[in-house]
């Protein structure tokens, strides 16, 4: 029962239980090197060497857990391509990361060179211009329709008199 439990607790790393090596060097390692490890472990590790550690028990139960997975072959080949996949996305979430990390600081250094010109009082200004031209255009003719029937009659005017 308790290989079952410890089969399915994806954050452990049983060659790091043993103090093996893990990944693709710890998959090529021999049996007798694995007996060995937990040989030496279990002597350390064992709760009649460590009456005062109440972690003891626990701690010797996850061992031969690591240990019997480690030992059969079929679970240790599940065990590995577990391991495998969780460091392969590791990695995807890593360059992820560094990709998200650099468009954040390009979008900061845009926003900073924005701001260095002026940032937003610079871009108001320049709007305001551009609305400024159709209604200093738009008032100019309101103006001139307005004032050209009084231009027409002092032309008239000028010209009657002149004469």
């Amino acid at each position: 029962m308790a290989v079952m439990e410890r089969e399915g607790d994806d954050d452990v790393d049983h060659y790091e239980v043993l103090r093996l090596p893990s990944g693709e060097e710890g998959a090529a390692l021999s049996v007798e090197r694995i007996d060995k490890a937990y040989r030496t472990q279990s002597r350390l590790r064992h709760p009649d060497k460590r009456p005062d550690d109440p972690d003891a028990t626990a701690d010797f139960q996850s061992l031969a857990s690591s240990y019997k997975i480690l030992r059969d072959e079929p679970l240790r080949r599940q065990f590995d391509a577990r391991l495998r996949g969780r460091r392969k996305a590791a990695a995807r979430a890593a360059a992820t990361g560094l990709k998200r990390r650099k468009a954040v600081s390009d979008l900061e250094e845009r926003e900073r060179a924005f701001a260095a010109r002026g940032g937003l009082a610079v871009h108001a200004a320049e709007l305001a211009k551009r609305e400024e031209k159709p209604m200093a255009a738009d008032i100019q003719r309101t103006l001139d329709e307005h004032f050209a029937p009084k231009k027409s009659c002092i032309s008239g005017v000028a010209s009657t008199s002149v004469m």
